[in-house]
């Protein structure tokens, strides 16, 4: 919603939002993906170059908090996510973006869950469906302004 308004007084707190309090106890620093997720979309709407730090940084956390995912797929959606709003924020201030931001992105993994499937037939089973995130999009419009830029990438 934030993000629609198109007011960049937004970014500051936005970001905030996405970071962790590391004077809390590492249990209560996670924020719902729900959030995450809606705070991704909106600093991707505001397409400041300011939240591509924190877009990598919460990107990387989505995958290092579980790499089997709860059925909601909540980790899978906030790096979907992130990816976007990486995507739009590159889109819209590309040439303001730091060349060292720019490298953290073409370097941004692809994260793969396990989602676990539940068996109502046999309860005792449990299968997975594989989810994955990938960045390879991100990664190559970064790349291609480093180069453009004469860097290397």
């Amino acid at each position: 919603m934030l993000g629609k308004l198109g007011d960049s007084r937004a970014v500051g707190p936005l970001i905030a939002c996405l970071g962790d309090d590391p004077r809390k106890p590492k249990f209560l620093r996670r924020k719902p993906d729900f959030l995450l997720q809606d705070v991704a979309r909106s600093l991707g709407e505001l397409g400041d170059s300011r939240a591509v730090e924190p877009l990598i940084a919460a990107y990387a956390a989505s995958a290092s908090e579980h790499s089997i995912s709860d059925p909601l797929h909540g980790e899978v959606r906030t790096a979907d996510s992130c990816l976007s709003a990486l995507r739009s924020v590159l889109a819209h201030s590309l040439a303001s973006i730091d060349a060292n931001l720019l490298r953290g992105v073409t370097t941004l993994p692809v994260l793969t869950w396990f989602v676990s499937v539940p068996d109502y037939e046999h309860p005792s089973n449990t299968e997975y469906d594989e989810y994955s995130s990938d960045p390879h999009e991100v990664r190559q419009l970064a790349r291609q302004e480093l180069i453009r830029r004469g860097l290397d990438a």
